[in-house]
């Protein structure tokens, strides 16, 4: 089973987990404040991006963590938009300048 490793204090990803864990099926779903001492990536790495551990170990980060999350849910081939080479340029490069921007507002300014 995928696991996907949220930020539970950041409000827009909380919104976004909700609706996954309403729709999405065989995708665990980890707070990354709940962690203890693991193996894991440690919890600043977690926080900075979406991370997801797929059922084979890889990792997925950004988008394609978020794209390998919806396709769990009927909704998933509309995020697979996200993939197309010339899109994927724009919101890789959206995504990084947003969880940058996100990662600094909720744990640097404080």
């Amino acid at each position: 089973m995928d696991t996907l490793y949220y930020d539970g204090k950041c409000a827009l990803c909380s919104r976004e987990i909700r609706f996954l864990k309403k729709h999405a099926k065989a995708l665990h779903f980890i707070d990354i404040h709940t962690l203890e001492e693991t193996h894991l990536p440690d919890k600043v790495t977690l926080l900075k991006v979406l991370h997801l551990r797929k059922s084979d170990k890889t990792w997925l980060t950004g988008i394609d963590a978020t794209v390998c999350s919806w396709q769990h849910t009927p909704y998933g081939y509309i995020m697979q938009i996200l993939k197309w080479p010339i899109i994927n340029i724009f919101t890789q490069y959206i995504y990084k300048y947003w969880a940058n921007k996100r990662y600094c507002n909720l744990y640097q300014e404080k």
